[in-house]
């Protein structure tokens, strides 16, 4: 099994997995969405394909899939939640779009660019309903629970950052625990599958909760750098959108405690978001104070702890590629 060296494509990870039968689950996966999305007609049917064939990194059905590998879980139980997760990451991105009116998604139109926002709306809870109903079976009970904990706090998660727009965020632990929610709670819901399913003792599926923890933190703050810093047709997203709209991400909250340039940083952002000539300033200063690169070695520090929970499992190719996942969230910034 060649380990994961290099994440440029999207697609590279999974293909490599499903492409060597290491990981047929994942295979199963894609087949189940396509299935899934295939049984309606109509425009239900074209947006859903739409958004399927626009890829994705699948990184949460992977988490799930790795998991049941880890733990020997049922196969077909194991392929049907990961499915189910993976349509609750959709609807949630069509919903962020929406949010923050983003054109683009994976370098396409995004569902509201190209039907609008009621359509767009009405897609996301399509998803929902479609991947509750996956995950409606007995059996599959605990993963439900830990899903709709998962949604829960992803619209916490989201409420509060509305709320909190143009408002500083002075505490780092504020938004680690914002970001929680917003991104870490379904990757853990994606780590705790395996565990779950097989009923294995209660600290593997601790391990594996922190790992997905861990995991979601550098996930989400590399996220944020790359929304700084990173270029719009690589990522296939807007850029920019975080500082523009006022939202406090971990490098802002960085520079905002600068000893040298946090006094100046606050008159900055008392002239957003109408001034371009602030914005562009705010940009230089991140990058000229450090506070971009601190928040990367922050991530470091969440990769190597999500890295260190693995331990608690034998070497294996599941292993090894968990450990991989982690180490491509930071490739993403090469």
């Amino acid at each position: 099994m060649k380990t994961i060296l290099s994440f440029r494509q999207n697609e590279q990870i999974r293909d490599l997995m499903a492409g060597t039968g290491f990981l047929p689950e994942l295979a199963a996966v894609e087949t189940k969405l396509r299935a899934i999305l295939s049984e309606n007609c109509g425009a239900v049917k074209e947006v859903s394909q739409y958004l399927l064939e626009a890829g994705g990194k699948r990184i949460r059905p992977m988490l799930a899939c790795l998991s049941g590998r880890l733990l020997n879980a049922d196969f077909e139980d194991v392929v049907t939640c990961a499915s189910a997760i993976e349509l609750i990451h959709m609807a949630s991105l069509v919903h962020d779009d929406i949010i923050d009116n983003a054109d683009t998604r994976r370098g396409l139109p995004s569902i509201n660019a190209r039907w609008g926002n009621h359509v767009a709306v009405l897609t996301g809870d399509f998803l929902f309903a479609r991947a509750f109903r996956l995950l409606s079976s007995a059996r599959l009970l605990p993963v439900l629970e830990l899903v709709v904990d998962a949604i829960e706090a992803m619209c916490d998660g989201e409420i509060e950052q509305s709320l909190a727009r143009g408002k500083c965020i002075q505490s780092e632990a504020l938004y680690l625990e914002r970001i929680e929610k917003k991104t870490g709670k379904l990757i853990v819901a994606s780590c705790s599958v395996g565990p779950l399913l097989a009923g294995s003792e209660p600290i593997k599926l601790f391990s594996l909760q922190n790992y997905g923890r861990w995991l979601g933190y550098a996930f989400q703050i590399i996220d944020d750098i790359l929304d700084l810093k990173g270029d719009s047709k690589t990522l296939g997203k807007p850029t920019g959108l975080d500082l523009s709209q006022g939202y406090f991400t971990l490098p802002l909250i960085k520079l905002v405690h600068h000893p040298q340039y946090g006094s100046r940083t606050g008159e900055l952002l008392d002239r957003l978001p109408g001034d371009p000539a602030a914005l562009q300033e705010l940009t230089s200063l991140l990058e000229d104070s450090g506070a971009i690169h601190a928040a990367q070695e922050e991530a470091k520090m969440f990769v190597e702890a999500a890295k260190e929970q693995l331990g608690v499992f034998p070497s294996s190719n599941a292993t090894k590629m968990l450990a991989s996942i982690a180490d491509y969230v930071l490739e993403r910034m090469h």
